[in-house]
Parts: C-alpha cells; structure tokens; sequence
C-alpha cells in the first residue's frame, strides 16, 4: 500500500481524486458565487484569482457569468480537467505561495487553504495573495469550522464511485487537524488539513495588513456562530 507523506497535496490531486469527487455538484458553487456577488460586485473588477481552483468546477461558472477570472492550481490533472470544460480557459500551474500578478480580488474557496505542514507555510498564503493583492484589493476565504468538524465528523465512511468501486474512508482529529485516509486499494492516501478557527484566521490576516468585513457560516449567507459549517471571511486590505 502506497503512503502519502506530509507533501500529500504534491500528488494526490490527480485522476483519483477525480474519480473519488465526481459526485460533486455545482448547487453549492452557485450558492456561495451568489453570495459573493452580492457582497463584492465581481462582475466590475479588472482581475479576479481563483486560488486553487482545481477541476474549474467554480471558475467555469465565473466567467459564464462575466467575471474576469484566471485560475491557479499546483495539480497538472486538475488543469487538464478544467480546460476540458472550457478550452480558452486562462489558467495558471502554480504554487499558492508565489502568485504571479496582480489581482483585485483572490478566492481561496471550498477549504483549498491549511495543506501544508508548518503554519509559518500557511501564512505565506497570507503573504502572498497580499503582496499579489496591493493596496486596495479583496480576498474571499471559504474554510471549514474546526468547532462543526470536531461535533459532526464521520469517523467511518465509504463512499461507492461511478465505476462501482467502494473506497473506504477514515477520518481523525490529532494534533490541531483533520486527517482522512483514503484507501483506494493499490494506494493509500492520507489528506491532513489544519483546524485553523475564525480567531487564528483573523490573526493570519492582520499580520498580512488585511482586515475582515464580514464573516458568514455558509454558503447562504448566514451570520458564521460556533455551529456554522464553515468559516467565510471577506477581507480587504488595508495600507
């Protein structure tokens, strides 16, 4: 069995993880890309970044709508998968920590942010969407609710694909992350995602000169409570 080491996020999103999340739908991606339309007006922006954007499943619903969106992502697969929805998609092969350009408003949606090991990585995120952000521009953090995760974890699950394959899932807390092995058979995937809670990220983006305007706990715009299912910060940055 193959194991995946703390660098999981380097190979995991590939044809598997696809095969694994083909059951997603875009009810959820339309909800919170309404509510941010509501809230920030994208469709008058100059330039938005959807920061690991994977298969394009948000993006692709951005620009049907006119938003002027460019998509980074660490994972070749995702990207291929993403032009296959739209060929003249503009994306972008990249780490998160080095964002080429600037940008007037950056998205960092459905939890594609707390990957890497150490948190001092994880506020290089931070960092970066600042510095590709300057001094007048938006960041929309879409994260999970470490309170929600800890009450509603599902320890066991599994999880049947398209192709009739049962892939059994495992899920743990330790150490101040949520931790789900995957076992796909012939490998064996391990995803470790930070537990950063609503006070940490706000920490995270006063260090980086950004301040939050608002913070909803789902995609409906709900008032984010210690129950919410996730943590939605609107942030702008501040000189």
């Amino acid at each position: 069995m193959e194991s995946q080491d703390n660098n999981w996020y380097q190979t995991w999103f590939d044809e598997d993880y696809l095969t694994l999340y083909a059951h997603r739908d875009d009810f959820d991606a339309y909800d919170q890309l309404d509510l941010i339309r509501r809230h920030v007006n994208p469709g008058c922006l100059q330039s938005i970044l959807d920061l690991g954007c994977g298969a394009g499943r948000h993006l692709e619903i951005m620009r049907s709508w006119g938003w002027r969106a460019v998509g980074l992502d660490l994972s070749r697969v995702l990207l291929n998968e993403a032009r296959l929805r739209e060929p003249t998609m503009p994306l972008i092969q990249g780490d998160m920590r080095n964002i080429p350009g600037r940008f007037d408003l950056i998205l960092s949606l459905f939890t594609s942010f707390g990957y890497f090991e150490q948190t001092e990585q994880n506020l290089q995120v931070f960092s970066a969407v600042r510095a590709s952000l300057g001094d007048a521009g938006k960041f929309w953090l879409d994260f999970l609710n470490p309170a929600y995760i800890c009450a509603h974890i599902r320890e066991k699950e599994i999880i049947r694909t398209a192709n009739g394959q049962d892939i059994n899932i495992r899920r743990r807390l330790d150490q101040g992350r949520v931790i789900k092995e995957i076992d796909l058979g012939q490998r064996r995937v391990v995803e470790s995602v930070w537990l950063y809670d609503a006070d940490t990220l706000c920490s995270m983006a006063s260090l980086n000169k950004m301040k939050v305007k608002t913070i909803f706990g789902d995609y409906l715009g709900n008032p984010y409570g210690k129950h919410s299912p996730r943590i939605i910060m609107f942030m702008e940055t501040v000189k």
